[in-house]
């Protein structure tokens, strides 16, 4: 991006500050919560639960986002997502703070709360393309991936601090505030006009007139998502990238019960220690998309070998838990998974991007969303179980060697052509 294309890129950067605000305060809001869950009950098979509840949550809300992205209005879907997870979010601070909410209630409101979470994420890989230049969309996902990774960094500390100072209801508030920001932020972005054409021309070869309900109406909608699940299934790279996807979340979501355990158990450390290594975590991920932004490098990466050397880097970082035994060892591993896999993200991301018809865009990134959003609820409940008779220790390096050898397949799985 040259300086004097910034004023082109002020609808970007006001959607890049509003989600990465989000995931500020989701980090502070999903540590209380696990915390909270693990210091009062002491059972792994809940906070696995909680993890399963919002996931399965957004995998059913991932389907209607992408569907919603085509036919509405993007920029009001995702004010309306802001708004009413942060109305969650400030029922859940009341409950920590008036009275000792169940685990069963926790579940309740983040079922709701992951019907929603799909929006705003899908929304603003629809509507990307759309507010820049075709040339800097790499670039773009780059710096959209920076800025990500440097409120992950700052969201765990953050969290780990407002839970020793504050408490869990004050981590929980936090959040409360970051998604009205977003929503202020969200307000900036032009109204990308809706692909209700699309929608309308699907029903009416499905024989429903627009705007009507019931059966047939359900049926065009299922007509348009067969069609983005066709569109997704025909393109060799994007699902190449979706099946490795869905193994690394799978992998991370156990990595975020397993990793609490680990600093409670085996370090005996606090929350501000949890909090510090997930910023160690972040901090590789920051600098090699920060690296990427300021380096343009993205084009240059070709092939599948860079993106299974990323994966199988990562994967040798996290073997070593095992064995290590102090916290600064812990975040040295945490922080070169980091550094190995930041780039994977943002070049996957302009990879699916341009090899969509923008008609087909929503869908396929709803029901992409909608795959991978089962993987990290249910590595989180597998971990919930598996932790009841596998040490933390063990599990985290069996998780590293697991994406060793996803890493590995990956170079034989498919011939990944970089789409330029």
């Amino acid at each position: 991006m040259h300086r004097r294309d910034w004023s082109r890129y002020r609808p970007f950067l006001w959607l890049t500050a509003g989600t990465a605000l989000s995931v500020l305060g989701d980090q502070a809001g999903w540590m209380a919560l696990l915390w909270w869950v693990m210091s009062r009950h002491l059972a792994t098979v809940w906070m696995g639960a909680l993890s399963l509840s919002y996931g399965v949550a957004g995998a059913i809300g991932g389907v209607v986002a992408g569907w919603l992205m085509d036919r509405y209005a993007p920029r009001a879907l995702m004010l309306v997502d802001a708004t009413v997870q942060g109305l969650i979010f400030l029922v859940m601070t009341l409950a920590a703070w008036a009275w000792p909410a169940p685990p069963w209630l926790l579940c309740m409101l983040l079922f709701v709360a992951g019907l929603l979470s799909p929006v705003t994420p899908v929304g603003a890989m629809t509507v990307l393309p759309d507010i820049v230049p075709a040339h800097a969309l790499v670039q773009a996902n780059a710096w959209d991936e920076t800025l990500w990774q440097g409120a992950q960094l700052a969201g765990p500390l953050l969290g780990g601090l407002l839970i020793s100072t504050v408490g869990v209801p004050g981590a929980l508030l936090w959040d409360v505030c970051t998604f009205a920001l977003c929503a202020f932020c969200l307000t900036h972005l032009p109204r990308v006009k809706p692909r209700c054409d699309v929608a309308e021309s699907a029903g009416r070869a499905a024989g429903v007139a627009p705007g009507s309900w019931g059966w047939r109406a359900a049926r065009t909608v299922a007509v348009q998502l067969a069609d983005g699940l066709r569109a997704l299934l025909s393109v060799r790279i994007i699902v190449v990238i979706t099946l490795a996807a869905f193994v690394l979340n799978l992998a991370y979501g156990g990595l975020e019960v397993a990793l609490p355990l680990f600093v409670h158990h085996r370090l005996g450390q606090s929350a501000a220690v949890l909090g510090m290594l997930w910023s160690a975590n972040a901090a590789g991920l920051l600098a090699s998309t920060t690296v990427m932004v300021f380096g343009r490098i993205g084009n240059g990466l070709v092939g599948e070998r860079w993106l299974a050397l990323m994966v199988a880097g990562m994967g040798a970082a996290l073997v070593p838990l095992a064995w290590v035994s102090t916290p600064w060892q812990v975040a040295v591993c945490l922080g070169l998974a980091g550094l190995c896999f930041g780039p994977y993200a943002p070049l996957c991301r302009s990879v699916i991007q341009r090899a969509l018809a923008a008609d087909l865009r929503g869908r396929v990134l709803g029901l992409r969303a909608t795959v991978l959003s089962l993987a990290g609820p249910m590595g989180g409940f597998i971990a919930g179980e598996g932790l009841r008779w596998i040490t933390s220790p063990v599990w985290l390096s069996c998780t590293g060697s697991l994406l060793v050898c996803l890493g590995v397949g990956m170079r034989w799985l498919c011939r990944v052509t970089w789409v330029g």
